[in-house]
């Protein structure tokens, strides 16, 4: 089954199945939910999804939500891996083959 992500590009594995819960018990919700003040400075977010502003293609924000994906989730499970070897960080172990 081909996968398309709404850019045209056609994709041949899944969506990545995110546990939210999980994630949540583990890393403060700032982390993922955010908003910037003037100054950079992360002061929190109000719990919106990711493509509320993270759209496919960008827009105001200048940040793809692919790319927002890949840097959030794969940028944290980089830097834990040396905690915990069996987080994922390589694309088949977040996007499973389709059969």
């Amino acid at each position: 089954m081909t996968l398309s992500m709404g850019d045209g590009t056609a994709h041949s594995r899944s969506k990545v199945v995110f546990e939210h819960e999980r994630h949540s018990e583990l890393t403060e919700c700032q982390r993922c939910h955010h908003d910037y003040d003037d100054y950079g400075a992360n002061i929190g977010g109000e719990g919106q999804p990711c493509a509320d502003c993270h759209t496919i293609v960008p827009r105001a924000n200048p940040i793809s939500l692919a790319s927002a994906f890949h840097l959030q989730c794969k940028g944290c499970h980089e830097k834990a891996a040396g905690i915990d070897r069996r987080l994922p960080v390589m694309c088949g172990q977040c996007h499973l083959k389709q059969p």
